[in-house]
């Protein structure tokens, strides 16, 4: 749309001037304001070293800025580089992100070791994307029932896709036993989430 078209000129044209993108940072010890361009955030504080502290606001903005520039692929390298600095800076909510960034190569190679360490960081957070993401590579592994494992997780916690797929597992005898009774009542199961994900996201599609 024309609006999106402006929206992402503007974001162009802010991140190629550096006086709208600059951070304010204060040093825990010894009190210097530092301030920084976005892009090249200081780790710690030129005069004692210290590990800077950013304003949590700051780091939203990087978060959030990484999350739209990833709409448009051609600025997906510039949404890596923001999402790695958020993530440096204590944004756990940029692991799902960034391993999918690495994994599917976006802006660049893909590096499925690395995109594993972030999805295995929001497996700890108990995220279900992460754990869909980990049985792929339990299933690439051929450790069928590890990834059977992170796919009932998953499912467990709502997720649609994984149960889904919990139902293909189940068709196929793939990391549990065959049942065809099981695989259509996730399926079932399924078909429920997705209708239920439609309705709150496109409530219009649904005539409601």
């Amino acid at each position: 749309s024309d609006l999106y078209v402006i929206i992402v000129f503007f974001i162009q044209l802010i991140t190629t001037e550096e006086d709208l993108m600059k951070i304010k940072y204060i040093c825990p010890e010894c009190g210097k304001s530092i301030e920084s361009n976005v892009l090249d955030l200081p780790r710690f504080c030129p005069k004692c070293r210290t590990k800077v502290k950013v304003d949590e606001k700051d780091i939203l903005f990087l978060m959030e800025m990484g999350k739209s520039l990833l709409e448009d692929e051609n600025l997906a390298p510039l949404a890596k580089d923001y999402l790695l600095d958020a993530r440096y800076l204590g944004c756990e909510e940029a692991d799902i992100l960034l391993g999918k960034i690495f994994y599917e190569g976006i802006g660049g190679e893909p590096d499925k070791n690395r995109a594993r360490g972030y999805f295995e960081s929001a497996y700890k957070r108990k995220e279900p994307e992460a754990m869909v993401y980990l049985s792929k590579y339990s299933f690439q592994d051929e450790e069928w029932e590890e990834g059977f494992a992170y796919l009932k997780e998953a499912s467990d916690l709502g997720h649609a896709s994984a149960t889904g797929s919990i139902g293909a597992c189940y068709a196929s005898g793939t990391g549990v036993k065959k049942d065809l009774r099981k695989a259509l009542e996730y399926y079932e199961k399924a078909a429920d989430l997705w209708a239920g994900k439609l309705y709150y996201e496109f409530p219009f599609a649904t005539g409601k």
